[in-house]
Protein backbone atom coordinates (compact mmCIF):
# COMPACT_ATOMS: atom_id res chain seq x y z
CA UNK A 1 0.00 0.00 0.00
CA UNK A 2 1.43 3.31 -1.10
CA UNK A 3 -0.85 5.48 1.05
CA UNK A 4 -2.54 5.15 4.40
CA UNK A 5 -6.26 5.83 4.18
CA UNK A 6 -8.77 7.22 6.66
CA UNK A 7 -11.45 5.38 4.69
CA UNK A 8 -12.13 3.77 1.34
CA UNK A 9 -15.38 3.75 -0.57
CA UNK A 10 -17.45 5.07 -3.42
CA UNK A 11 -16.94 8.79 -4.06
CA UNK A 12 -19.34 11.02 -5.97
CA UNK A 13 -18.85 14.41 -7.57
CA UNK A 14 -20.46 17.02 -5.29
CA UNK A 15 -22.10 19.07 -8.08
CA UNK A 16 -23.33 16.01 -9.96
CA UNK A 17 -24.89 14.58 -6.79
CA UNK A 18 -26.65 17.86 -6.00
CA UNK A 19 -28.07 18.03 -9.54
CA UNK A 20 -29.33 14.47 -9.17
CA UNK A 21 -31.00 15.37 -5.85
CA UNK A 22 -32.62 18.57 -7.16
CA UNK A 23 -36.09 17.00 -7.25
CA UNK A 24 -35.98 16.04 -3.57
CA UNK A 25 -37.36 18.50 -1.03
CA UNK A 26 -34.18 18.71 1.07
CA UNK A 27 -33.30 20.32 4.38
CA UNK A 28 -29.59 21.11 4.20
CA UNK A 29 -27.81 21.52 7.55
CA UNK A 30 -24.95 23.83 8.54
CA UNK A 31 -22.03 21.52 7.65
CA UNK A 32 -22.27 20.31 4.05
CA UNK A 33 -20.19 17.25 3.12
CA UNK A 34 -18.05 18.39 0.16
CA UNK A 35 -16.65 14.91 -0.60
CA UNK A 36 -19.83 12.82 -0.66
CA UNK A 37 -19.18 9.10 -0.41
CA UNK A 38 -20.35 5.72 0.77
CA UNK A 39 -17.83 4.36 3.26
CA UNK A 40 -16.75 0.77 2.61
CA UNK A 41 -14.10 0.58 5.36
CA UNK A 42 -12.89 3.03 8.01
CA UNK A 43 -9.14 2.95 8.74
CA UNK A 44 -8.66 -0.18 6.64
CA UNK A 45 -5.69 -2.40 7.37
CA UNK A 46 -5.48 -3.53 3.74
CA UNK A 47 -6.42 -1.57 0.61
CA UNK A 48 -6.48 -3.09 -2.87
CA UNK A 49 -5.51 0.03 -4.80
CA UNK A 50 -6.00 -1.82 -8.09
CA UNK A 51 -9.75 -1.24 -7.52
CA UNK A 52 -9.31 2.54 -7.48
CA UNK A 53 -11.01 4.28 -10.38
CA UNK A 54 -13.57 1.50 -10.95
CA UNK A 55 -17.09 2.80 -11.63
CA UNK A 56 -19.93 2.01 -9.24
CA UNK A 57 -23.61 2.51 -10.07
CA UNK A 58 -25.29 4.22 -7.12
CA UNK A 59 -29.07 4.07 -6.88
CA UNK A 60 -30.51 6.59 -4.38
CA UNK A 61 -33.62 5.00 -2.87
CA UNK A 62 -34.36 6.98 0.31
CA UNK A 63 -33.94 10.36 2.02
CA UNK A 64 -33.76 11.50 5.65
CA UNK A 65 -33.11 14.58 7.76
CA UNK A 66 -33.66 14.71 11.52
CA UNK A 67 -32.19 18.19 12.08
CA UNK A 68 -28.80 16.71 12.99
CA UNK A 69 -28.00 14.53 9.97
CA UNK A 70 -29.16 14.68 6.37
CA UNK A 71 -28.56 11.75 4.06
CA UNK A 72 -29.72 9.34 1.40
CA UNK A 73 -29.97 5.56 1.43
CA UNK A 74 -28.45 3.83 -1.60
CA UNK A 75 -27.87 0.54 -3.32
CA UNK A 76 -24.59 -0.17 -5.12
CA UNK A 77 -23.63 -2.20 -8.17
CA UNK A 78 -20.34 -2.58 -10.02
CA UNK A 79 -19.00 -4.65 -12.88
CA UNK A 80 -16.27 -5.63 -10.41
CA UNK A 81 -17.29 -8.54 -8.19
CA UNK A 82 -14.73 -7.71 -5.47
CA UNK A 83 -16.34 -4.26 -5.08
CA UNK A 84 -19.82 -5.84 -5.06
CA UNK A 85 -18.74 -8.26 -2.33
CA UNK A 86 -17.39 -5.39 -0.18
CA UNK A 87 -20.54 -3.31 -0.83
CA UNK A 88 -22.75 -6.21 0.28
CA UNK A 89 -21.08 -6.09 3.71
CA UNK A 90 -22.12 -2.47 4.41
CA UNK A 91 -24.94 -2.62 6.97
CA UNK A 92 -26.73 0.54 5.77
CA UNK A 93 -25.29 1.90 2.51
CA UNK A 94 -25.84 5.66 2.65
CA UNK A 95 -24.39 9.06 1.83
CA UNK A 96 -24.31 11.76 4.49
CA UNK A 97 -25.14 15.05 2.75
CA UNK A 98 -24.89 17.48 5.69
CA UNK A 99 -24.74 17.54 9.49
CA UNK A 100 -25.40 20.02 12.29
CA UNK A 101 -22.63 21.41 14.49
CA UNK A 102 -23.41 18.87 17.23
CA UNK A 103 -23.49 15.67 15.16
CA UNK A 104 -21.24 13.25 13.29
CA UNK A 105 -21.59 11.76 9.80
CA UNK A 106 -21.42 8.20 11.11
CA UNK A 107 -24.81 8.67 12.83
CA UNK A 108 -26.73 8.97 9.53
CA UNK A 109 -26.96 5.19 9.19
CA UNK A 110 -29.15 4.99 12.31
CA UNK A 111 -31.92 7.21 10.91
CA UNK A 112 -35.18 6.13 9.27
CA UNK A 113 -35.20 6.84 5.55
CA UNK A 114 -38.31 7.82 3.62
CA UNK A 115 -38.27 5.78 0.43
CA UNK A 116 -38.35 7.73 -2.84
CA UNK A 117 -41.14 7.15 -5.38
CA UNK A 118 -38.56 6.98 -8.15
CA UNK A 119 -34.95 5.89 -7.49
CA UNK A 120 -32.21 8.24 -8.73
CA UNK A 121 -29.18 6.75 -10.49
CA UNK A 122 -25.73 8.30 -10.45
CA UNK A 123 -22.22 6.93 -10.99
CA UNK A 124 -19.50 6.98 -8.37
CA UNK A 125 -15.87 5.89 -8.36
CA UNK A 126 -14.06 3.60 -5.93
CA UNK A 127 -11.21 5.31 -4.09
CA UNK A 128 -9.85 6.39 -0.75
CA UNK A 129 -9.48 9.47 1.41
CA UNK A 130 -6.11 9.91 3.05
CA UNK A 131 -5.38 11.60 6.38
CA UNK A 132 -4.81 14.94 4.59
CA UNK A 133 -8.40 14.86 3.23
CA UNK A 134 -7.24 14.09 -0.32
CA UNK A 135 -9.51 11.82 -2.34
CA UNK A 136 -7.48 9.39 -4.42
CA UNK A 137 -9.04 7.36 -7.27
CA UNK A 138 -6.17 6.59 -9.62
Amino acid sequence: MIHEFRYIGCFLQYDELNRALSLINRVSLSNVIKNPHITFAYRPEFVDESLFGKAIKVCIIGYTCDGKNEGVKVTLDSDNQVINKMAAQISVPHITLSISDDSESVLTKYLSFEMLDEPIEITGVFGGMDFNNNVIYW
